[in-house]
């Protein structure tokens, strides 16, 4: 198999792993949904097989069905123990993401709290005691 040959597998094999919406490999990204960009860009980076992969807001900008599709391919990817750093303030997005997550306040980590058992309307209010240290000093 020449170097083309392995390109094509490689990039067909992602699209069907992903399930990227595409007529043809050959297609510009720029002309694929929103979502399917992301998908294009998170394939990429899983193709060069990292133990860590950083996301940053990783469905800004697509529809609903997309960003539940990614929230399940985030999910897949870290059950395959691949490390999965996701950067967002999305709330509900790293509440369907993430086990935990920590908290910064002015470039220095706050606290670590455990995702699964909070609500959006928790972290809402850590949000706003955090300034003063309230939720801290009431929770610990």
């Amino acid at each position: 198999m020449d170097e083309i040959e392995e390109e094509t597998t490689e990039i067909l094999k992602w699209i069907e792993k992903l399930k990227i919406k595409v007529a043809s490999h050959e297609k510009h990204v720029r002309s694929l949904s929103g979502g399917n960009q992301q998908r294009v860009v998170i394939a990429r980076w899983l193709a060069t097989k990292p133990e860590i992969l950083i996301l940053n807001c990783p469905t800004v900008g697509v529809d609903v069905g997309s960003k539940q599709e990614i929230h399940q391919i985030i999910r897949d990817l870290a059950k395959q123990n691949i490390g999965v750093i996701v950067i967002s303030d999305d709330i509900p997005e790293l509440l369907h993401t993430c086990n935990r997550a920590l908290i910064l306040s002015k470039g220095k980590i706050k606290d670590e709290i455990n995702i699964a058992d909070l609500t959006e309307k928790d972290i809402h209010k850590m949000m706003l005691d955090w300034g003063d240290g309230k939720w801290l000093k009431n929770n610990k």
